[in-house]
């Protein structure tokens, strides 16, 4: 069994998937390792640039997943068609560091699942940075509603063994939180979450609002899929707690006529907020 598969989830991601392969062609990974690029119904450039990399990337394997549009369905095809001892998932639209492979591999001697850290200089302006505020430990250990640690699908390993005994991915996250998903499930069996400040993905944020407000929406929505799937074992939402938020919004709304940056800030956050109450209605739960 090969050692390592990297599994890069495409979809119409023509304007970046060529900087991620020429990132995974120049892998210091001395082991055995494998490329499987997923191909999730592009209708872009994007597997014509895929296969322009086959003579850098001898080892890669184009797999189509288009029955539907989804990444937890995308990375499970990825995962069926691979034959490494250990699965290391990557997004087309970041970049990973030189030694990133080899930082996950050292830390699958630990651990059954290995979460990396995200860099944010490398890709993104000061204006997107400041967008997203993401906290140091979102970067390097994120939390999930108060509950377990999590390994973000952006730049993570999991054993086969250990993503095949939970049945890999739940499908019906289709954009976002099956990490999350993922990560709890492994957990919650008994397994190991392990952290490699050495796995560095240097990590692209949305760089323009409807862009940001879109993914952070998103985000929001997925919150109420989880919250139901494990509604046994999440703490209850407290409204004292959330109001403060919501009265920030209504105070700052005039942000929405200021300068881009403070605009760009206060429709992530309606946009997050938005998507939390569109969960809460669609998977009738409380999470807003």
């Amino acid at each position: 069994m090969t050692e390592a598969s990297v599994i890069l989830c495409v979809r119409n991601a023509a304007a970046t998937v060529g900087a991620q392969l020429a990132a995974l062609a120049g892998q210091d990974c001395a082991r055995e390792w494998e490329l499987v690029v997923v191909d999730n119904g592009s209708t872009d450039e994007s597997v014509r640039i895929v296969e322009g990399w086959r003579r850098r990337l001898p080892s890669l394997r184009l797999v189509r997943a288009n029955e539907r549009a989804g990444l937890g369905y995308a990375r499970n095809a990825g995962a069926a068609a691979a034959a490494g001892r250990v699965l290391a998932f990557c997004d087309a639209d970041d970049v990973a560091d030189r030694g990133w492979l080899s930082a996950l591999l050292r830390g699958a001697r630990e651990a059954e699942l290995i979460g990396g850290r995200l860099e944010l200089g490398m890709l993104n302006g000061p204006r997107a940075r400041r967008w997203r505020a993401m906290s140091a430990d979102d970067l390097r250990r994120p939390l999930a509603l108060g509950y377990l640690h999590y390994a973000v699908g952006a730049n993570f390993a999991v054993a086969r063994e250990a993503f095949d005994a939970v049945g890999g991915c739940d499908e019906a996250f289709t954009i976002c939180g099956d990490d999350i998903d993922l990560s709890w499930r492994i957990q919650r069996r008994g397994g190991r979450l392990a952290f490699r400040e050495d796995a560095v993905m240097h990590y692209r944020l949305r760089a323009n609002i409807p862009g940001l407000v879109r993914q952070r929406y998103l985000y929001g929505q997925a919150e109420g899929l989880l919250r139901r799937k494990y509604a046994h074992e999440l703490a209850a939402v407290r409204w004292a707690e959330r109001w403060p938020s919501y009265r920030a919004l209504l105070t700052r709304c005039w942000h929405l006529l200021a300068d881009e940056e403070r605009r760009g800030v206060w429709l992530g956050v309606a946009g997050y907020s938005a998507g939390r109450i569109r969960g809460s209605l669609r998977y009738g739960v409380l999470n807003y």
